[in-house]
């Protein structure tokens, strides 16, 4: 397999995004089963509003692209395909963020209803 410059420069981006939640596993310190998963539902709720911030800015990109290149039909393709792919992304989050709540309820933990967005400081 022949590694590419762009095939290393996302696994180095990806080893600096696991070693940037080393110390919430660090600090976690679980004791049962219950502080387990509830260790995973708080990471979970803290990349949910990046994960939709993401599949927006990839439809609002989409837009624009299909907007600058009116005159272009590839262009404009690539547009309709990053707007598809925005949406479905926005679907797909919004539906397993659903789907959480509703196995958290069923389960007793925390039944997070809407998304935790951390205040400003």
């Amino acid at each position: 397999m022949i590694h590419t410059h762009k095939t290393i420069t996302i696994i180095k981006k990806g080893g600096v995004a696991i070693f940037s939640l080393a110390p919430l596993f660090a600090f976690a310190q679980p004791q049962n089963l219950n502080d387990v998963a509830q260790l995973f539902i708080n990471i979970f709720r803290a990349f949910v509003p990046v994960l939709i911030g993401f599949a927006v800015l990839i439809f609002i990109w989409g837009i624009v692209r299909f907007i600058a290149h009116m005159d272009n039909e590839q262009e404009r393709a690539a547009g309709k395909k990053l707007m598809v792919w925005g949406v479905v992304a926005l679907f797909v989050i919004v539906s397993v963020w659903g789907l959480v709540g509703i196995l958290l309820g069923t389960f007793g933990l925390t039944n997070p209803v809407v998304p935790f967005f951390p205040p400003p400081k």
